[in-house]
């Protein structure tokens, strides 16, 4: 067997790229300081929603909660 076959070799793989760069992190930041569109309170969907117009695809509710936590430790 090959020596390059052997071994666990994720911590060589960066992963997925971010949903959300910097300048659109900082957007998101933006428009979660004021109400949304509706008046209500920020949830999954609402920003899902808005990342999805932010992006031009449908992006999924459920990717809400690690976007949210990139954007709660961000550098203010």
């Amino acid at each position: 067997m090959d020596q390059r076959c052997k071994g666990d070799r994720r911590q060589n793989n960066p992963g997925a790229e971010p949903l959300l760069n910097d300048v659109e992190l900082a957007q998101l930041w933006q428009a979660l300081q004021s109400k949304p569109e509706d008046g209500g309170l920020w949830n999954g969907p609402k920003v899902a929603a808005w990342i999805s117009e932010l992006l031009g695809r449908k992006v999924s509710p459920r990717a809400w909660m690690g976007i949210l936590n990139s954007v709660k430790n961000a550098p203010a």
